[in-house]
């Protein structure tokens, strides 16, 4: 998250995203660096425990796949009953997670263009 944009900014663009494909019930930045998680938007499902799982997630997935295949921009896990969608830029990832993975995938250039805003 950069000075020039708020927390409560980032939440903004991320509920008009989550509300933008019916499938997506969750949406959330986080810091690399820090593992933390920074803004999200989700639905009442989610809890804070299951979206400190999903970063630490991320996290390990990221990681080892850097050791394979570089520096990823974004990576797609698929569970039995909802897809993950984990893009990146330097430290910073959104995490996007629910039932409909076309939908979310329709997302990716969305949140692409937040990591770049937000990654000077």
């Amino acid at each position: 998250m950069t000075p020039q944009r708020s927390r409560r900014a980032i939440e903004q663009e991320l509920t008009a995203i989550r509300a933008s494909a019916m499938g997506c019930g969750l949406v959330a930045f986080g810091d690399l660096k820090t593992q933390s998680v920074l803004a999200e938007s989700r639905d009442a499902i989610w809890k804070g425990a299951q979206l400190e799982r999903l970063f630490t997630e991320a996290c390990q997935a990221l990681s080892l796949l850097e050791h394979v295949a570089g520096q990823p921009d974004h990576l797609v896990a698929l569970a039995p009953d909802e897809a993950r969608i984990f893009v990146r830029h330097r430290h910073d990832i959104i995490m996007l997670a629910g039932a409909d993975l076309a939908e979310m995938q329709a997302l990716i250039p969305k949140v692409r263009d937040i990591l770049q805003i937000g990654a000077t």
